[in-house]
């Protein structure tokens, strides 16, 4: 990874990954996921359908468009407001940062059954940071 295509590909991983999470394509009982990122999540899919139904390059989807870059920004930045602590439910505990248990995932060689280097886990922070910080700046 050294491009900024890379850099936004890391971003776009976890909004999916937070995306499947909550919509149930893929069942982790980590992390807790608040009201405030499932209305923006229901939203953002609300938007996408409606983009998609509309007449391509109408003005429509121009408004759609900029409801879902708000959508998004807005994603991200209660991601970022997440405590990064780890609450107990049901004698489990859990972990309460979406960015947390993403770079988890992400740090974890699946092959091998280990973790990845610092180095590389380090990257995958370096990265979110990086794009996190664009973001903000551009918004």
């Amino acid at each position: 990874m050294n491009s900024k295509k890379d850099y936004y590909k890391l971003f776009a991983e976890l909004f999916c990954y937070v995306y499947r999470i909550y919509f149930n394509e893929i069942s982790y009982e980590q992390p807790v996921i608040t009201k405030n990122i499932q209305l923006i999540l229901h939203n953002i899919k609300k938007y996408i359908t409606h983009y998609t139904e509309k007449e391509e390059n109408s003005e429509e989807q121009v408004v759609l468009l900029n409801e879902l870059n708000i959508q998004y920004i807005l994603f991200f930045h209660k991601l970022l407001k997440q405590k990064t602590t780890m609450q107990n439910i049901n004698n489990v505990s859990v972990f309460n940062s979406c960015i947390i248990t993403f770079l988890l995932i992400k740090s974890f060689n699946n092959q091998t059954k280990t973790f990845k280097s610092e180095e590389k886990s380090s990257k995958f922070c370096s990265y979110l940071i990086y794009t996190f910080k664009i973001l903000s700046l551009r918004y």
